[in-house]
């Protein structure tokens, strides 16, 4: 008896052996599996083969539900697609699980862009700033949401966030500019106005803005000489002749305030009332 049950031991532990040996390996091809669908699916993606990513990525949340990565994917996926209830969903089941998760913060801030939702975009992306406070993408994004929502204060941040990073930036610049202006910062207008110009002499926004800025400091020469060459270029600019109205009104010189009223009246009347109103309490 003593024999058999000697004989028996080696074959139970060969059995288990084999068994952990299987499941070891079970996990190993699954592993690869999961690499190997991954790299599929990304891969599809940038050769635009939506419908091969979207089934590599399922495959591996068949393996793998909580895979961040997949999840990721098939966000960008439906993102691409234009399907903002499936970008919303994919994005969410990482952030479930990773609230500060860069990737996921940004793909849906810019669902939430997408979409017109200006306050869910922002909280997204500030998200994302909390992790990566000199993102220089999402600061501008913010910057310009700021400003569509109206808070000033805010765009100026985020714009001054990315100048520390591109100083010379154009738009960036032109946006700080009229923010300033907005806010009765009339020097930092001018210098963000004059920043635009060194890099881009032409360009009539800057020069509209920089017109604007010399009328609200009281330069009324250099502020008409200014809004007189936008206009001069673009003779439909009902902002310029706005401002260069101002200018003149400034100067006593209603004459030619109503000269401007009356071509601003072409080209936008509600504008335009604005300019007599202010000739008639002149």
């Amino acid at each position: 008896m003593i024999i058999n049950k000697m004989l028996v031991w080696p074959k139970v532990f060969a059995c288990l052996i084999m068994l952990m040996m299987t499941a070891i390996g079970h996990n190993v091809f699954a592993a690869i599996d999961i690499n190997t669908e991954l790299k599929a699916g990304y891969d599809a993606s940038v050769a635009g083969n939506v419908d091969k990513a979207v089934s590599s990525f399922n495959a591996v949340l068949s393996i793998e539900p909580d895979n961040m990565q997949a999840h990721l994917g098939l966000g960008n996926l439906c993102f691409q697609k234009g399907d903002v209830d499936g970008a919303i969903a994919a994005f969410n089941k990482i952030l479930i699980k990773e609230p500060d998760n860069v990737n996921a913060n940004l793909g849906l801030g810019n669902v939430y862009l997408q979409k017109g939702d200006v306050d869910g975009a922002i909280t997204a992306f500030n998200k994302v700033l909390a992790k990566d406070p000199e993102n220089v993408n999402v600061n501008l994004g913010l910057g310009n949401l700021y400003s569509q929502k109206g808070d000033v204060d805010g765009a100026i941040t985020a714009f001054n966030k990315v100048l520390v990073k591109d100083p010379e930036n154009v738009s960036v610049n032109l946006s700080l500019g009229n923010g300033y202006l907005q806010k009765g910062n009339v020097d930092g207008a001018i210098a963000a106005f004059n920043k635009v110009l060194a890099k881009d002499a032409g360009n009539l926004d800057a020069r509209r803005g920089l017109g604007n800025g010399y009328l609200q400091k009281g330069d009324r020469e250099q502020a008409i000489a200014l809004l007189k060459e936008v206009v001069s270029v673009n003779n439909r600019d009902q902002y310029a002749y706005f401002a260069l109205g101002a200018a003149y009104l400034s100067g006593d010189n209603k004459d030619l305030a109503m000269e401007q009223y009356k071509i601003l009246n072409d080209l936008n009347p509600v504008v335009a009332k604005q300019l007599y109103e202010m000739i008639e309490r002149k």
